[in-house]
């Protein structure tokens, strides 16, 4: 991640403080993908605090510091969390230890998790969105409770402009960027969309691609050649 200036160090205390206040949050882990689409958790962590860094990487930590096994469910053991059962996050670290992808060096720490029965992805990117900081900062200096917190997160941060998304296969143990050359090989089967994408004169940027990206998520919803997962 990029060192990052005083103005925002400072911000990030103030939330990481509004954070730690919130003594009802709680984290549902789940250590496989079966447990996640089961809805069926290993574990509950009641004790945390959770540090918003961007809408791409929020630092989940467990409040006493001695307590061992918390840290080590979380850093290690955890694939996916849900916070307050409302917002996912999978866990970056577990990804180093268990996938391949050549952008998994610069992730850290959770990064929003979406899926359904027949996709999962996440979206990241290292670039550091003031607007965003400062936007939050407002909100949760007004009340807002962390679910809240992290939804806003989650639903502003997929339109920035400059996050890829990335796929995770729990069959191959990757995790790909959805790139131009991915987008144009994904809407293979789907030809109206496919040209319609191509014909985009920014078809390589991330905003192009992430908006094709969820029309790609609503045909495959609908299209029975399309398997389910089957970790």
């Amino acid at each position: 991640m990029k060192r990052l200036p005083l103005i925002i160090c400072i911000l990030f205390a103030s939330l990481v403080a509004t954070s730690e206040v919130n003594a009802d949050d709680y984290i549902a882990v789940y250590t496989s993908w079966q447990k996640v689409f089961a809805n069926e958790p290993d574990t509950v962590l009641t004790d945390i605090g959770i540090e918003i860094s961007s809408p791409y990487c929020i630092n989940i930590k467990a409040r006493n510091g001695k307590d061992k096994t918390a840290k080590r469910i979380i850093n290690d053991e955890a694939l996916a969390v849900s916070v307050n059962d409302s917002v996912w996050f999978v866990n970056t670290s577990y990804l180093k230890k268990h996938y391949s992808g050549v952008a998994l060096p610069f992730m850290s720490h959770y990064a929003p998790l979406y899926f359904n029965d027949k996709i999962i992805y996440t979206q990241y990117t290292n670039d550091i969105d003031n607007s965003f900081l400062y936007q939050l900062s407002e909100y949760v200096n007004t009340g807002m409770g962390t679910v809240e917190a992290l939804k806003f997160l989650t639903s502003y941060g997929f339109n920035l402009e400059n996050a890829y998304i990335f796929t995770i296969s729990p069959k191959t143990k990757t995790v790909d960027v959805v790139n131009d050359a991915c987008m144009s090989k994904l809407l293979e089967p789907y030809l109206d969309l496919r040209r319609r994408y191509e014909s985009m004169y920014f078809y390589a940027e991330p905003f192009v691609i992430n908006y094709y990206f969820l029309e790609y998520i609503d045909r495959i919803a609908d299209d029975p050649s399309v398997p389910y997962i089957d970790e």
